[in-house]
């Protein structure tokens, strides 16, 4: 997605943290410390966990790199769950607003309560229990049934 003209610009300018997936744990540990840096100037971090698209539209188990730097940053996490972005655009694809074909499409955004870290457990259980628990949150909103119809009808309108 950086490399995709505009784009990718757009993405560096704002400030987001690029992953370059073929090097591996370099790139893992390059990331944690980008977002443990965030997390530390009391700056907002927004991170889809799972770390891709999925290609199936299912959620997938939620990478550490989030929740490490959470931890070591003594930072809360904000679960949040979305419903119905898998229809707006699949794996591969790169849509930069132009398609009218989506409009009507329908997107849910839960938002729940804070996660803290336990900094009472050593560092890697205090990880997994804070990803865990944030996977949890999410998997529970999901199952919730969503009120947004109002909502979507008054967005039209505008």
């Amino acid at each position: 997605v950086m490399n995709v003209p505009f784009l990718g610009w757009h993405l560096r300018l704002a400030g987001h943290v690029p992953v370059d997936r073929n090097k591996g744990k370099d790139a893992a540990l390059a990331v944690t410390e980008a977002f443990e840096g965030v997390l530390r100037n009391e700056k907002p971090l927004l991170v889809f966990p799972e770390g891709t698209r999925t290609a199936d539209g299912k959620m997938k188990p939620f990478k550490n790199g989030a929740f490490q730097a959470a931890v070591l940053a003594g930072k809360p996490v904000v679960p949040v769950a979305l419903r119905g972005t898998f229809s707006l655009m699949s794996r591969n694809e790169v849509d930069t607003g132009g398609s009218k074909d989506r409009a009507d499409r329908l997107v849910t955004v839960k938002i729940g309560e804070s996660l803290y870290p336990n900094l009472e457990l050593e560092e890697p259980e205090a990880v997994a229990d804070l990803r865990d628990r944030t996977r949890a949150a999410v998997v529970r909103m999901l199952s919730e049934p969503s009120s947004a119809q109002g909502v979507a009808e008054s967005a039209r309108q505008l």
